[in-house]
């Protein structure tokens, strides 16, 4: 079962709105922070980020964001990647 990428988009922006410490978007320590309450290992943390940060500059834009979040959600739901 396929889950809808933007299904929690609103919900996803919030977070990223209330966390965003950079211009352009969150830092890598400032999803950390947000991130560490997942519960997941720091490899798997470190897996995430460098799948969402897709121009690699650092900083998680929006839509970067959102990735990271849906990534979340099938990490948590179980399903198959």
């Amino acid at each position: 079962m396929a889950v809808a990428p933007l299904a929690n988009a609103e919900l996803y922006d919030s977070w990223w709105a209330q966390s965003k410490d950079q211009p352009n978007g969150i830092s890598s320590g400032k999803a950390a922070q947000l991130w560490q309450s997942f519960g997941f290992p720091q490899d798997t943390l470190r897996q995430l980020w460098t799948l969402a940060d897709l121009d690699c500059d650092g900083t998680l834009t929006v839509i970067e964001h959102r990735l990271a979040m849906h990534l979340v959600s099938v990490l948590r739901s179980g399903e198959p990647s």
